[in-house]
């Protein structure tokens, strides 16, 4: 009878348990996923200052080198330009553009 009693009482802490887990995983994963999101509007939004406007065709957040670096792609009349900023500091590490053949889209 004692056997019985006791893997009951496991069974709900057990459950207890997971359910706290699976709450903060899903707490930990909407965090990044913000965190994510902002990063990269915020690299956007420093590479549109950059070049002065256009339309975003790719944009890309890496850590690396130590820091958090985004790479955005941007087109603006017809020049095809890739920004690499620095997402915390809010500096342009890097601008390169290059003519875009409207016949070869």
């Amino acid at each position: 009878m004692q056997t019985q009693a006791v893997i009951p009482a496991i069974s709900k802490k057990v459950k207890r348990i997971l359910i706290i887990s699976l709450i903060a995983v899903a707490v930990i994963c909407i965090a990044s996923f913000a965190t994510t999101m902002f990063m990269a509007n915020r690299a956007i939004h420093i590479a549109l200052a950059e070049v002065g406007s256009g339309v975003i065709l790719e944009r890309e957040i890496d850590f690396e080198n130590g820091r958090i670096e985004g790479e955005v792609e941007v087109l603006y009349n017809n020049i095809r330009y890739d920004v690499l900023v620095d997402v915390l500091k809010g500096s342009v590490l890097c601008s390169t553009s290059k003519p875009v053949n409207n016949a070869a889209r």
